[in-house]
């Protein structure tokens, strides 16, 4: 970092590094109107355990909400992505041209960042106790294949003498 002076100053003196728990991404597609928990099981964990955990927390933020410095944080880190995510002309075109051919405003985003910093902890756990129960879930478990012994060779996608 350049410092008044013309000097760099080391980042390291002007930030503090803190390892948090934090989602992974947030995103949406085309103003979808669900929400996705996605998860990764790690080694030495069983599927059916991590979709378990999945199901407590998701129990445990019905019963016992969030506290104001959890919600503040995903906020932050909402804006911050929707903030990023239009680093570039390209990326402002494509996010003004979505919302014209929804139909949408062309500050939709804006608008839903008001939104968003207007919704409280207790609107949190009213949406997962009644949107987030057993009965709304749907739960995919996907397994590789197992490899091709016999894979044909890469180029065009029907083999040669197969056209009718």
């Amino acid at each position: 970092m350049p410092r008044q002076n013309g000097g760099l100053a080391r980042l390291d003196n002007l930030v503090q590094l803190v390892q948090t728990k934090t989602a992974s991404r947030i995103d949406r597609l085309d103003r979808q109107r669900q929400v996705s928990l996605r998860a990764a099981v790690a080694p030495g964990f069983a599927q059916a355990d991590r979709i378990e955990a999945l199901r407590a927390e998701v129990a445990k933020i019905a019963r016992d909400g969030i506290g104001e410095a959890e919600l503040a944080r995903v906020k932050t880190q909402w804006v911050a992505s929707e903030t990023y995510k239009l680093d570039s002309v390209m990326a402002q075109a494509r996010e003004l041209g979505s919302n014209w051919v929804q139909g949408l405003p062309l500050d939709a985003s804006a608008r839903i960042i008001d939104r968003l910093q207007g919704v409280t902890a207790a609107q949190v756990q009213a949406v997962a106790a009644k949107y987030f129960g057993d009965d709304q879930l749907t739960a995919a478990v996907l397994h590789p294949l197992p490899p091709e012994t016999a894979r044909r060779p890469r180029g065009s996608a029907v083999p040669a003498g197969d056209l009718r």
